[in-house]
């Protein structure tokens, strides 16, 4: 309701007493909605609101990110890292970088048995398989 009147100050302070103490994948989830409508992407010059979204969902993943419920959140992260500065397969250090990011997310999220560990796993895979056969992470193997 907080948010829905752009209430953001009485927002902050109900995230404040709740996320510490309530492990909700939804709660947290409404947190993150909550960040991204404060932090604007398309009016992003500097690059700090993407990184204030990356902070934000890293903070989730550290506090809920093992919950068998927070599958779509790893996805909604990766999807958000995808869209990202640099291109997959590119050849230049914020395209490794980025490949780099990704796959260590993509194995962060298929070691934890969420419900959407199928989908997560197949996005994974298919990945992993469109780059370089160079660059093809050894752990991929591990799985096979």
């Amino acid at each position: 309701m907080e948010l829905e009147n752009d209430e953001f100050y009485r927002m902050e302070q109900i995230f404040t007493r709740s996320l510490p103490s309530i492990p909700n994948v939804q709660l947290w989830s409404l947190y993150l909605n909550y960040i991204r409508r404060r932090n604007n992407l398309t009016m992003d010059t500097t690059g700090n609101a993407r990184q204030i979204i990356t902070q934000a969902y890293e903070f989730v993943l550290t506090n809920i990110g093992i919950d068998k419920d927070s599958g779509f959140i790893w996805q909604e992260y990766l999807k958000f890292l995808k869209s990202g500065p640099g291109t997959v397969g590119g050849g230049t250090w914020q395209d490794g970088q980025k490949m780099d990011t990704l796959r260590k997310k993509y194995q962060a999220a298929v070691r934890i048995p969420t419900q959407s560990i199928q989908s997560l796993w197949t996005e994974y895979s298919l990945f992993e398989n469109s780059l370089n056969k160079v660059t093809v992470s050894p752990d991929l193997n591990l799985w096979w």
